[in-house]
This record gives C-alpha cells, sequence and structure tokens, in this order.
C-alpha cells in the first residue's frame, strides 16, 4: 500500500526562480519560499517565525512558472517532500528536504493593460477556468490576531 507524504506552502519567494533544463531537455524551475507565521512567545508578546523551503517544478509548469513569478511573489504550494543527500564543500554530506511541487498558485494580482486585476494559475489543466484561486486564504498574517484560538 502506498502512503502519503503531502506539503502545502504560502508563502513569499525569497529570490527570482532559477530554471535549467536536464540532460534530456525536460525543463526545472527552482526556488525558495519563505513562510512566516505568527505565535505568542513565552512572555506573552507576539513573534514572526519564518520557515524556508527548496521548491523544484518540473515540465511545463517550470516553463510556466519561471515567466510569471519573481522575488517577493505571493504563491500557494502543493506537493511532497523529498529528501536528499549532498556533498558538501568542505568535502562532508550535507542532507535537504526539498519540496516537489504539482500546483504551484500566484496569489499576487498582475495587472493587464486595462489595469484590471489577472490572476494566474500555473498549474491549471488544458481548458481549465483562470481565475482567482478559491479557498486560500490571502490575508495577511496580522489578520489572524483576531482569531480565538
Amino acid at each position: 500500500m502506498a502512503g502519503l507524504c503531502k506539503v502545502t506552502i504560502v508563502g513569499n519567494l525569497g529570490r527570482d526562480p532559477e530554471k535549467k533544463y536536464t540532460g534530456d531537455g525536460r525543463p526545472v524551475t527552482r526556488f525558495s519560499v519563505a513562510a512566516t507565521t505568527r505565535r505568542k512567545e513565552r512572555d506573552g508578546e507576539w513573534a514572526d517565525h519564518t520557515e524556508w523551503f527548496s521548491v523544484t517544478v518540473f515540465g511545463q509548469r517550470a516553463e510556466t512558472l519561471a515567466t510569471m513569478i519573481g522575488r517577493g511573489s505571493r504563491v500557494y504550494v502543493e506537493g511532497r517532500l523529498e529528501s536528499r543527500k549532498y556533498d558538501t564543500q568542505n568535502g562532508g554530506q550535507g542532507f535537504s528536504l526539498d519540496v516537489i511541487a504539482n500546483e504551484v498558485i500566484l496569489l499576487d494580482g498582475r495587472k493587464a493593460d486595462d489595469g484590471e486585476d489577472q490572476y494566474e494559475r500555473a498549474s491549471a489543466p488544458a481548458g481549465a477556468t483562470q481565475g482567482r484561486p478559491r479557498n486560500v486564504a490571502t490575508n495577511d498574517a496580522a489578520d489572524l490576531d483576531d482569531l480565538p484560538f
């Protein structure tokens, strides 16, 4: 029986995406996403905590995303976690946990020529309607302070 390893992230790109191609010509785009949450510290003060995630996208989505997003873009990422080992510069071994994305949605509005906000969904299947994603919160973390839990 197969298991499930799924991750969902809403955050901002820390740098511009980096698009490359595999040996067989398949596009790969990599970028980092910072997800900041607010939580109450032991002293009762609210503090921001930021986690960084490395995200990898393959195929046509990689091509599309590389032109749509950039440093600071707000995105919704859904995918699976994948661990990998790598050699460090000092001859040791490192370990990373990467997100292999199967869906990336741009949450920032892009201005069209007519000045109207346009929302793009890079992972939408052919024939799907484009539009602002539903069920994805786009409020700032500051708005969460009013929640009762």
